[in-house]
């Protein structure tokens, strides 16, 4: 099961990683497409929307976890003070 789920996160983090690259090189309104992201990441397409609707969908992840990563380091350095 633990080799199930570590290839589960490999597949997104490749995802991820292919959306950033692709958002650093091109703008993200302009070329951001899910058949950009599956050729970067060297996945299939099925795989893709296994765990994304749309490239939004990433978009939206990221951020959460950037708001989630923010709090995180202001919470800790509050409690340090």
């Amino acid at each position: 099961m633990r080799e199930y789920t570590n290839a589960r996160q490999k597949k997104k983090e490749a995802i991820r990683s292919a959306f950033w690259k692709l958002y650093k090189k091109y703008d993200y309104q302009n070329v951001m497409t899910v058949k950009e992201i599956v050729d970067e990441a060297k996945i299939h397409r099925t795989t893709f929307y296994f765990y994304y609707e749309n490239t939004g969908d990433i978009l939206d992840e990221l951020i959460s976890w950037l708001k989630e990563e923010i709090v995180y380091i202001y919470s800790s350095r509050l409690r340090m003070n």
